[in-house]
């Protein structure tokens, strides 16, 4: 327990502080090279972390053998099935409507606190790089959150619902940067990520629904 407490924090400050350093006025071409660039081996570190670990093991088994599931696959690298394409899509579309729905209405309150992002950040970069910055993102936050977190945790005897929200808590932490309605709206789709893993127990279906919900928000505010 103590282990993973120390390893998680350890990851979370290495790999994500640099968020609370990030200003709106940073994102250009220049800025997504540079992010995909740390965070490719970051994401790759955390799967090595994952990699390493020992395998489960079955329960209440008298020679106590390895589970054929190997450390991947219990973290939820587990490949990506025709069928999930449509679960996809709509978490994507869920995830989409409920945050929208959340900036509409609280933009009609009167001298509100809160700011859509469309308020916040001015883009003006190529398509191709919004969506590789996309991908980028999604893999990155959904492997440590969901993945990482939620298993590892788990793994450790925490209840769901407690590992689900230090998780999205986080998760939340890290859109500071994008305002009050950001982080509100993080925190929401935080807990719904937490659930579609708990459900599909495939990372490859949050993370794709993660990049899409990114990738469309980021060209509805480059038009």
């Amino acid at each position: 327990m103590k282990r993973i407490v120390i390893e998680s924090l350890l990851v979370f400050l290495a790999f994500f502080s640099i968020n609370f350093f990030v200003t709106d006025s940073e994102f250009s071409s220049i800025y997504i090279i540079k992010y995909i660039l740390i965070s490719v081996p970051q994401a790759l570190l955390i799967v090595y972390l994952i990699w390493i670990k020992k395998p489960e093991r079955e329960a209440n088994n008298p020679q106590n053998k390895i589970l054929r599931n190997n450390s991947l696959s219990v973290y939820g690298f587990r490949s990506f099935k025709l069928k999930e394409i449509i679960y996809t899509i709509i978490l994507f579309a869920f995830i989409f409507v409920i945050s929208y729905t959340i900036v509409y209405f609280l933009e009609l309150l009167p001298d509100s606190i809160f700011k859509s992002p469309e308020q916040v950040l001015k883009i003006s970069v190529p398509i191709p790089f919004l969506l590789a910055f996309s991908i980028a993102v999604g893999y990155k936050e959904e492997i440590f959150f969901r993945s990482y977190l939620l298993t590892g945790f788990a793994n450790a005897g925490i209840r769901f619902r407690f590992i689900a929200i230090i998780s999205t808590c986080l998760f939340a932490l890290l859109h500071a940067y994008s305002g009050t309605i950001g982080v509100l709206i993080a925190l929401i789709n935080g807990f719904i990520f937490c659930y579609a893993f708990k459900k599909t127990k495939n990372v490859h279906v949050i993370a794709i629904a993660h990049t899409l919900y990114n990738f469309t928000v980021l060209v509805l505010q480059s038009g």
